[in-house]
């Protein structure tokens, strides 16, 4: 796959912002997103690349595509792409080339989203110290909640989330939030 990657990231191999992959049938799609505002989806089969012009839309303004998530729901392909600095998510169906709905889901910047293994339900997290799921059905708000902070003067460097493997695939047992606070305080729930 060396091989395939470095025919993408020839051309903008400074420029990449974030990537996401996912296996879709017998090909492997590839996600990228540069500093433009320009999220570009690849096929691979192996490691030849299926298409020579990828698929290209643009999503945001330049620095501000943070997160990238494919998502596979009844034989279609998605990508959720996260719009750091505007806290959106704004959701791309591929087949049809298009931006399909626009979340506005956090108040501040977009510092990580996951899917579970299933692809029902997109996590995201943000510097307003939220932390939201989402139905990858109808892209509505599931649960939401915020990370507990014991002092005022706390504020939020980083916050992360990520599935348990071992647990249920439902976001208050399953869905593991780890929070980096100023001062070196940590925080993680599930």
């Amino acid at each position: 796959m060396c091989a395939a990657f470095n025919a993408i990231f020839t051309e903008d191999i400074y420029d990449v912002q974030t990537l996401d992959t996912v296996e879709y049938g017998l090909n492997t799609m590839i996600a990228v997103a540069n500093s433009k505002g320009y999220v570009s989806v690849y096929s691979f089969q192996g490691t030849q690349m299926q298409i020579s012009q990828p698929e290209s839309f643009e999503v945001s303004t330049p620095l501000s595509v943070s997160n990238l998530k494919f998502v596979k729901r009844d034989q279609k392909l998605f990508l959720a792409a996260g719009v750091s600095l505007m806290g959106t998510i704004k959701i791309l169906d591929l087949a049809r080339g298009a931006i399909i709905n626009t979340i506005d889901a956090h108040n501040d910047e977009i510092v990580s989203m996951s899917m579970n293994s299933r692809m029902t339900t997109l996590l995201s997290t943000s510097l307003d110290g939220s932390v939201k799921s989402w139905s990858a059905i109808d892209w509505r708000i599931k649960e939401f909640f915020r990370v507990p902070t014991d002092d005022p003067f706390d504020f939020l460097i980083h916050l992360s989330s990520d599935w348990n493997p071992n647990e249920p695939e439902e976001f208050v047992t399953g869905g593991l939030v780890f929070a980096l606070m100023a001062f070196g305080k940590t925080v993680s729930q599930r």
